[in-house]
């Protein structure tokens, strides 16, 4: 599933992501993908939410998650 995320909504829709996938699912949060900063943060569902609470989230967002 390929969704597009705001860092304003970033935090819930990770939230929203554990609640229906469960913590082991795994992700890709790209930020600012074609840009000069593009990063990849290959993780779990669980792990991403924990980085982006800690470090808030700039820019656009592009998650990218497993299926079942």
């Amino acid at each position: 599933m390929i969704c597009f995320e705001s860092p304003h909504r970033l935090v819930a829709a990770l939230r929203d992501a554990v609640a229906a996938f469960g913590e082991d699912r795994p992700i890709a949060v790209a930020r600012e993908l074609t840009k000069r900063y593009e990063e990849v943060l290959r993780t779990t569902v669980a792990d991403a939410l924990a980085h982006f609470e800690a470090t808030k989230p700039r820019g656009e967002f592009t998650l990218v998650i497993a299926p079942a």
